[in-house]
């Protein structure tokens, strides 16, 4: 394909990634928006209710350790995306991944889970 030649716009584009990642910064804001919904939704469902967690919540060893191993599960996740793409698919993980949800979950609780 001659790269000098003007691509035209087509409609659907707007749908996809894109090659290049060309709409990453429309698809992080939309999934952003999701989150921010979600977030602010959850707190004004509750809002009259005293949180259950203390102030200090997040300094506390137990919390840091589960945090931390949040953290490194999600991370992992994102490894076995990496691991089982397709150079070729829109979406990285659509197809070959050879993981399962008992893998995740082992790798956030141990091996006893």
């Amino acid at each position: 394909m001659d790269t000098s030649e003007a691509i035209e716009y087509q409609p659907f584009q707007s749908l996809f990634l894109g090659p290049k990642a060309e709409n990453k910064a429309l698809i992080k804001k939309e999934i952003n928006s999701i989150l921010d919904f979600w977030f602010d939704w959850r707190y004004e469902y509750f809002s009259a209710d005293p949180s259950p967690f203390p102030n200090e919540f997040r300094s506390n060893p137990e919390y840091c350790q589960q945090s931390q191993k949040l953290s490194e599960s999600l991370r992992f996740l994102n490894e076995l995306f990496k691991r089982n793409t397709d150079i070729h698919t829109e979406i990285p993980w659509a197809y070959g991944l050879r993981f399962t949800p008992s893998c995740y979950i082992r790798s956030l609780y141990g091996s006893t889970a």
